[in-house]
């Protein structure tokens, strides 16, 4: 008789293995759960080696994985509290498809009965006094949490410039019998750290001009994130192409920690090239220069050049940076326009003082402008001159600067210009634009649109065509042409109104990578009278989002032209 231990044997069984592994397959395979919830559910699939089998796995393969079942689910539940579980677990293998089965029942959710914090060192009592930690007694016990807790301490303790604390005593206690934890942490804070002297190292600005956007007092707590707020604030400042921070902290015994920047200068001119397409404007190009530093102060001179069909614009603008905020400014410009609006043309020549503020999220601009237009419209000439000072505010906020899944962008604007002091009519002026971009879902969005415009005056016909409402194209009305909505006179033609009125409902969604379509209503208008002449559009729209903004194709249908088909409208660029 032969044993279990003879060469027979052995050849017998690595045959049968070997068979068992050349298995050609599985037409299907599944795993599945009962007894728990889906956040347990979820946690346990994760887990769980045999749900990661490929289809075609062996019976070998899927027997083993299936033995390590109540290890894994074990651990899965304890992750989440749960430490007394009761598993059955069934295998059913047959000819071209196998089913796992588990049977769960977690049994109860560990609580945690105590937390017990302490600290000592030097920095014990203000950092007990100033942390606040999460209510986690009576909750249940979830061991993230309990690691979240940890890193709460130890990041309280480095952002109030203890570098050196550490945790010296972590316990977590669990009673399974009971289903209760306990929580007992100790932290010690260590030496406290301290801002010292911030060097910037660079030729190009004067030192006292840079240092206003430095907001790190010196023996101030030394803290990570201060000082990578302050290497952002220097490269917004767009000065220079490259900044390298380094630290040094001091002898032993003095708690300062000295900083140095070392700043590489970016090209002191940028020039930018820029061609595109709209149905509203045709093919458009653009030429933007920039002088980035004209002196040690960081003046900067501003110059821009736009063809297209419809306007050519040349504009110079002078900025002298002032206050703490980057972006805060004064500036001078002059511009010239030649504009094309509905039935008329316009020509403007502009010179104006602008004070730029920013604070927080809001962008405050005060602003005087001269101007002197001539214009034609409607078979008649005329030139006005306006002395216009102006309030504007933009709030703007996004999760995407070019393609935003979340944001909103608003912007209010109040001007106008007295008859007796400098200007040939007299008119007040507010508008109001709002866009909203609210998602859905991961690859839809809801985009909500509106403008509102009220114009105070006399006689329309003294103001000139930039200072009057027009409605229809790409950024208003879809299915109607550029400017084709307003106020017309006794031979048809469009002269503007005195009032604007929009709103726009727009879904869309990418069905595929990156392309998708979009089904849209817009319904507005220019006029007289509030709430007159006021056209619909609707349509479907081809989306594809690229590296530089969303591509637009619309193909809109007026409701309120009966003699109006579709009209399409093509766009690019940033939607807020």
């Amino acid at each position: 008789m032969r044993t279990l231990g003879t060469p027979a044997f052995w050849l017998f069984y690595t045959l049968f293995a070997v068979l068992l592994t050349l298995n050609p397959g599985y037409s299907t395979a599944a795993v599945e759960i009962e007894g728990l919830d889906k956040a347990q559910k979820k946690n346990v699939l994760a887990w769980l080696s045999i749900n990661r089998l490929a289809q075609d796995a062996s019976a070998l393969s899927v027997q083993r994985r299936h033995r390590r079942a109540d290890k894994e689910i074990r651990n899965a539940l304890q992750a989440l509290g749960y430490y007394s579980p009761q598993i059955k677990r069934e295998l059913h293998i047959g000819e071209d498809s196998w089913v796992a089965r588990y049977r769960i029942d977690p049994g109860p959710r560990t609580l945690i009965k105590s937390v017990a914090v302490e600290f000592s060192g030097p920095g014990a009592v203000p950092l007990q006094q100033g942390l606040r930690l999460p209510a986690l007694q009576g909750k249940g016990l979830h061991h993230d949490e309990y690691r979240t807790l940890k890193e709460q301490l130890l990041n309280a303790a480095f952002g109030a410039g203890y570098l050196d604390a550490e945790l010296t005593h972590s316990l977590l206690l669990i009673d399974p019998p009971n289903a209760s934890a306990s929580i007992q942490l100790q932290l010690d804070s260590g030496l406290q750290y301290l801002f010292g002297q911030i060097h910037i190292e660079q030729d190009i600005l004067k030192p006292e001009f840079l240092k206003r956007y430095v907001q790190i007092e010196t023996d101030s707590p030394f803290n990570v994130d201060s000082l990578l707020a302050l290497q952002l604030r220097l490269s917004d400042l767009d000065y220079f192409q490259s900044l390298d921070v380094t630290t040094q902290r001091r002898e032993t015994g003095d708690p300062h920690i000295d900083v140095r920047i070392q700043a590489e200068a970016k090209p002191p001119q940028r020039y930018q090239f820029g061609f595109g397409y709209g149905t509203d404007t045709g093919p458009r190009f653009s030429l933007n220069s920039e002088f980035r530093r004209l002196n040690r102060s960081g003046h900067r001179l501003r110059g821009d050049l736009r063809f297209s069909p419809v306007q050519r614009l040349i504009s110079a603008r002078y900025l002298i940076p002032t206050g703490q905020e980057i972006g805060t400014n004064w500036a001078v410009q002059s511009r010239y326009t030649d504009e094309k609006f509905a039935d008329g043309r316009g020509e403007e020549y502009l010179l104006g003082l602008t004070r730029t503020r920013v604070v927080g999220s809001r962008l405050w601009q005060a602003y005087v402008n001269y101007e002197f237009a001539n214009f034609s419209i409607a078979g008649e000439h005329r030139e006005t001159t306006l002395l216009k000072p102006g309030l504007s505010l933009t709030l703007r906020d996004s999760d995407d600067a070019l393609n935003p899944q979340r944001g909103y962008k608003l912007f209010l604007d109040m001007h106008g210009a007295r008859e007796d002091f400098g200007s040939s009519s007299s008119f007040i002026q507010t508008l109001i634009r709002a866009r909203l971009i609210w998602p859905l879902s991961q690859r839809s969005r809801l985009l909500l649109r509106g403008q509102s415009g009220i114009s105070l005056v006399g006689e329309i016909s003294n103001l000139p065509l930039s200072e009057r409402f027009f409605a229809g194209g790409d950024q208003s009305v879809r299915g109607y042409a550029y400017q084709s909505l307003g106020p017309k006179d006794a031979s048809g033609q469009v002269i503007g109104g005195e009032f604007l009125s929009l709103i726009s409902i727009e879904l869309d969604r990418l069905f595929y990578g990156n392309y998708g379509g979009a089904v849209f209503f817009d319904y507005g208008g220019a006029s007289d009278e509030p709430g007159e002449l006021l056209a619909r559009g609707v349509g479907v729209g081809l989306r594809w989002r690229t590296a530089i903004g969303m591509v637009r194709a619309d193909f809109a249908h007026p409701l309120d032209d009966p003699d109006g088909g579709f009209r399409v409208h093509i766009g690019i660029g940033v939607e807020l």
